[in-house]
């Protein structure tokens, strides 16, 4: 209030930390997302969970990616990914509680999931069987598998997934899944 200027605080350095601790693990996942890709001609993406939202912070694309390009560092709504709902399935309650307690479970396309309880359900059945599935939820003609990434004391750091379109994703299911779990693994 004196001087009527601000400096940055430690607070930069958390926010440097988490930066730097994303950028390290895109650099070392890179040659595992480029395999992933190469197995099964998709796109791959690698995102980490922030306050409701996953980040993009690596990507490995495909010849048809032009289409449906994604930046890094793009958000996308947590409940809305095959990406967001991987890390939330396997997050705390608090952590779920947290993000229904501070924003609304937007609909983006017709088949996004806007109940809590529903996208509860969604979330136990993914910790389960050990894979996410977008249905168009984000983007009408695109669907993902996605899988949870884990450190080394058990806890979701990020996760992994393959896209495409419809006709792309949905009849070769059954192969993907394997792939991507097995890359996230």
């Amino acid at each position: 209030p004196r001087t009527r200027r601000y400096q940055l605080g430690l607070k930069i350095l958390e926010l440097r930390g988490a930066t730097v601790g994303a950028m390290r693990m895109a650099a070392e996942a890179r040659p595992l997302l480029r395999d992933l890709m190469q197995r099964t001609g998709l796109r791959a993406h690698l995102a980490v969970y922030r306050g409701g939202s996953v980040v993009y912070i690596d990507r490995v694309d495909n010849p048809t990616s032009l289409t449906q390009y994604v930046p890094l560092g793009k958000r996308a709504a947590a409940h809305a990914t095959g990406l967001g709902k991987a890390i939330l399935a396997h997050s705390t309650e608090e952590e779920v509680a947290a993000l229904l307690a501070r924003q609304a479970l937007t609909g983006h396309t017709s088949t996004t999931i806007t109940d809590a309880g529903v996208l509860r359900r969604e979330l136990a059945t993914i910790r389960q069987r050990g894979f996410a599935f977008d249905r168009g939820e984000s983007h009408e003609h695109t669907r993902c598998v996605a899988a949870p990434i884990f450190d080394y004391t058990g806890r979701v750091v990020a996760a992994a997934s393959v896209a495409g379109r419809p006709d792309e994703v949905e009849p070769r299911l059954s192969a993907l899944v394997p792939v991507v779990t097995g890359i996230a693994q």
